[in-house]
């Protein structure tokens, strides 16, 4: 059994945390806090998605600097704990070697008296990067694998070699400072708070040397330290136009990743044509979760439709329905400042008329499109505690995202 954590702990809940951890990954404000206290009996269980304020985060991380996606330690050390009651006898032992995560795939390799491959499909492998750490599992004194590493994530730098650590912390969509290095002996300095870089200025030259040349053998370059809704913002090239998608019922949830740029901050039509009877009820379709999403469906002889943008929850008038073979289509405009409105059609007629459906969704939630049920996590949690998953009693032909113009803010 080999146990580890992705990171350390992280700075995005702000200072007070929030309910709705997403809604600044999606670019928007965070909410009153007394309107996330009056979400606080919630907090822990299926209705949330809560992140800790920062400085829990600091508190996870101490004594170390920094957060997730930062490469201080706080962003870098992680627990690794390894169990093999047959073999390793040092039971809650510790070792302080280092490792890197690309040292686990070699070690479990070695473990198990197996080679790396030499080709893949005809072509020659590439070698692994890491290195095999059991001689330390198993004898406290063996030296380190290795004793040097690079890191980079977000524009944020450091490298280590042989117990010195040079680092590079950045502000998120500011322009990077590329000389802005501090340096640390781990050997005296564990919790990195001693910057050394004026009493040993060869030896940060050498690091940032080491760095600069594992970052472009690595492809770290060029680095990018822009905001995420810079990022999630920047328009797709001309020449690779998104959309329109057709999905047939039957199929497992479509992946987030093919629905979310079909729909992101932009103008979006989603059609769906199905046939139905006296009595038939569910879901037509569902996109998101309960967290941010929007979904149609049949209930009591009506076509309904809720919209979550992130705790923010809206609804369109109630259509009564037929029976018989019918299209109908959420026509949404995303109307710039994050704002948007939509209106139902039914068989190419408005039936609601245009409602306030605001925020925007970018990203932020996690599922993609489900036709004909809402599995897993729902959109409508109220719906979900009536009906489950609700599934659609009727037939469903095809669901058909078209995108449109991106807001032009």
């Amino acid at each position: 059994m080999m146990f580890s954590s992705d990171n350390g702990g992280t700075s995005a809940g702000g200072p007070s945390g929030a309910f709705y951890n997403n809604r600044r990954m999606n670019g928007l404000p965070d909410r009153p806090l007394a309107k996330e206290r009056e979400l606080t009996e919630l907090l822990g269980g299926p209705q949330s998605e809560a992140l800790y304020p920062t400085g829990w985060g600091q508190m996870c991380n101490t004594p170390f600097p920094t957060y997730k996606t930062y490469t201080g330690g706080g962003g870098r050390r992680v627990t690794y704990i390894v169990s093999w009651p047959t073999k390793i006898r040092d039971r809650g032992q510790i070792r302080s070697q280092f490792i890197h995560v690309t040292d686990v795939m070699p070690t479990l390799l070695d473990l198990a008296g197996l080679k790396t491959l030499d080709t893949i499909n005809g072509v020659p492998a590439l070698p692994l990067h890491g290195k095999s750490f059991a001689p330390v599992l198993f004898d406290a004194a063996a030296p380190s694998p290795r004793t040097e590493q690079y890191y980079e994530c977000w524009s944020n730098r450091a490298y280590y070699r042989d117990g010195w650590l040079a680092r590079s912390l950045q502000k998120r969509g500011m322009p990077i400072d590329m000389d802005n290095w501090t340096l640390h002996n781990l050997h005296e300095d564990f919790s990195e708070s001693v910057d050394m870089r004026e009493q040993y200025p060869e030896k940060l030259h050498e690091l940032v040397e080491a760095f600069d040349q594992a970052a472009w053998l690595n492809m770290v370059y060029p680095l990018d330290n822009r905001a995420m809704l810079q990022k999630l913002s920047d328009r797709a090239p001309h020449g690779q136009p998104v959309g329109p998608r057709t999905f047939k019922p039957g199929g497992q949830t479509i992946h987030g990743g093919l629905i979310v740029p079909l729909i992101s901050n932009r103008n979006f039509h989603i059609r769906v044509r199905f046939s139905c009877q006296a009595g038939d009820q569910g879901i037509l379709w569902a996109i998101g979760e309960q967290i941010g999403g929007l979904v149609l469906y049949l209930e009591e002889g009506t076509l309904r439709f809720y919209y979550n943008g992130f705790g923010e929850h809206n609804t369109l008038s109630t259509v009564p329905l037929t029976a018989g073979d019918h299209e109908a289509a959420l026509d949404y405009e995303a109307t710039g400042q994050r704002q948007g409105r939509g209106r139902l059609l039914l068989d190419g007629r408005d039936a609601t008329g245009w409602g306030n459906l605001s925020p925007t969704l970018m990203v932020g939630f996690h599922e993609g499109l489900d036709i004909e049920l809402d599995r897993r996590c729902p959109v409508n949690w109220q719906l979900y505690e009536q009906h489950r998953s609700f599934r659609f009693t009727g037939t469903i032909e095809e669901v058909t995202i078209e995108p449109g113009e991106r807001s032009a803010d």
